[in-house]
């Protein structure tokens, strides 16, 4: 018997099976409209093997500006709830849709400035798979915005 230490022994005792997320979701800043106070959150959503590992959910945060709201994008399209309190933003279904494989806007938010630059953090929050419970999805974050 040998020990393999670079496999990954899942929780039904199988190895590197429970390793669905080979490729990360990428967020970043798209256009960013200081005059109306918009800014367009952009994702990249690479294609996974089950449709239970896609996004269900989201929380994140917008470190540098107060949000004001969220609309549109993929969200919208995938008839999920966009809330924004602070710098904070969640969003979801109550009816238990995904946002599946696709790349472009996942959501546009209107701000309000508060400093020179604005960043993205997972903070508490990240992107909930369809699992019951659900585990994050491994989310890349791209460059601060500088106003």
């Amino acid at each position: 018997y040998e020990l393999d230490y670079g496999a990954t022994i899942c929780e039904d005792g199988s190895l590197n099976n429970c390793c669905e997320y080979i490729n990360p979701l990428q967020l970043s800043f798209g256009n960013v409209d200081l005059e109306n106070g918009t800014m367009e959150i952009l994702i990249v959503i690479p294609e996974y093997e089950d449709i239970l590992d896609y996004v269900y959910g989201f929380q994140f945060n917008v470190e540098g500006v107060t949000l004001i709201g969220g609309s549109g994008g993929l969200a919208a399209a995938a008839d999920f709830t966009v809330s924004t309190g602070g710098n904070t933003i969640l969003g979801f279904s109550f009816n238990g849709d995904y946002i599946g494989q696709n790349e472009g806007v996942l959501t546009t938010l209107s701000f309000s400035s508060n400093l020179n630059t604005a960043c993205m953090e997972l903070g508490t929050g990240g992107f909930a798979n369809g699992y019951n419970p659900p585990s994050y999805i491994p989310v890349q974050i791209g460059d601060c915005y500088d106003f």
